[in-house]
């Protein structure tokens, strides 16, 4: 049995130097961490940097196709604690987005604003990588949440405002 750890104890799992492959489990009702393709352990929190966003083709065109659900969709990235252990205030990176991916309805993963998360203001866009990564299942009772930092919102959050002015 994989061990159910905290975010800080995921290193004692996997080579931190190199990038964990994130998935939600729907199963345990928590995140499963991978590296060389082997579950490593389970956490409900882990903070990532330097994220990809990646949906294997064949596993969403099967879900779509069978209607029974698979792994197909992962967050990829680096341990924030082992990337960025000293420098969380200096960076000043604060996530802006939600993410989700629903394989019915999208082909990638998608973010829209947080402040329009609950809301259906803006259509969500599509979203492939984010400087960082929250992946929170610890919270009873709320959906799991993945929140990020997307930079292109930042762009036409900039944009948006500097027309305006």
């Amino acid at each position: 049995m994989k061990h159910m750890v905290d975010q800080y104890k995921i290193k004692d799992f996997v080579d931190a130097s190199r990038p964990v492959v994130i998935y939600r489990n729907l199963h345990k009702n928590c995140f499963s961490v991978m590296q060389d393709n082997r579950v490593k352990c389970h956490t409900r929190f882990v903070v990532l940097a330097n994220c990809l966003f990646q949906v294997r083709e064949a596993g969403r065109n099967k879900v779509r196709q069978t209607g029974r659900k698979n792994v197909h969709a992962f967050v990829v990235g680096m341990l924030w604690d082992s990337v960025h252990k000293e420098h969380w205030e200096t960076l000043r990176i604060t996530p802006n987005a939600v993410v989700n991916y629903n394989p019915y309805r999208n082909e990638t993963f998608v973010s829209r604003p947080i402040s329009e998360a609950y809301g259906h203001e803006e259509t969500p866009k599509p979203i492939s990588h984010s400087a960082m990564v929250i992946c929170n299942h610890e919270t009873k009772g709320v959906p799991p949440s993945i929140i990020c930092h997307d930079h292109n919102l930042t762009q036409r959050e900039t944009q948006c405002s500097q027309s305006l002015n």
